[in-house]
This record gives structure tokens, C-alpha cells and sequence, in this order.
């Protein structure tokens, strides 16, 4: 399956949190059970160091109505000693490139799940 594709909009020094609800070609939620989640953003894919790497909770699996959800975040700390390009009194936003993977612990095999533009919107106020 290949990944989604969806762009994401983090505002510097603030919260971002976005939740994921994973699913089959079924469209049925998939029990994330003895899977590990990664994912980066960078200022270009050929970049080695990362600009930010995402933290990951996976909900509860054994509750009907959070199987499959994981909860994707960056603290506001992280966020705001992101580096943008804006200059002067024009908000210019910071278009970089980030991805989500999960790993099978067991297996080893790795699925990538999202990937998109990272929008990074300038913080104001620090």
C-alpha cells in the first residue's frame, strides 16, 4: 500500500498534535500492536540531520474505539526552535518534507504511512 499523502501545517511555538486512524484496504482500523512509530521533518529529502523528529502514542488497542489511532506531536519547544525563512513584516511560511513509518517489532518490516510538506508558519510571539 502506498503512503498518503497529506500536508501539514506546524505554527512555530505552539503544540502540534495531529491523530492518525490507520486502516486496511478494508478501510478497518488495524490493531498497531508490537508496532514502533518514527518520523522526521527536514529541510530536504537528501538532508542527513532532521529539523524536528515527531513523537508518537499509540492508543489504547484493546478499546474498539481507539484501535488503529496514534497520536503524532511535537512540543511547543520543538517547534519554536524550528528556523523559518522569514524576514522582515511578511509572514512567509517554510515549506520542508516530513514522512511517518512504523516498524513490526517481530518482523522487522517497515511501512511508510504519510509523508507531505511540513508548512512551518512563523511564530510572532516567543
Amino acid at each position: 500500500m502506498a503512503a498518503g499523502n497529506y500536508d501539514i501545517l506546524i505554527e512555530q511555538g505552539a503544540t502540534f498534535e495531529l491523530t492518525l486512524t490507520l486502516k486496511d484496504i478494508n478501510a478497518v482500523p488495524i490493531n498497531l500492536t508490537g508496532l514502533t512509530f518514527r518520523g522526521k521533518i527536514k529541510q530536504a529529502f537528501t538532508d542527513v540531520a532532521a529539523v524536528a523528529n515527531f513523537t508518537f502514542a499509540v492508543q489504547d488497542q484493546n478499546n474498539p474505539a481507539t484501535v488503529g489511532k496514534v497520536i503524532v506531536s511535537l512540543p511547543a519547544t520543538t517547534t519554536a526552535s524550528i528556523v523559518t525563512s522569514a524576514k522582515g513584516t511578511v509572514r512567509t511560511n517554510t515549506i520542508m518534507v516530513y514522512d511517518i513509518e512504523s516498524q513490526n517489532v517481530s518482523t522487522g518490516f517497515v511501512t511508510r504511512w504519510l509523508q507531505g510538506q511540513a508548512i512551518i508558519s512563523p511564530e510572532v510571539t516567543t
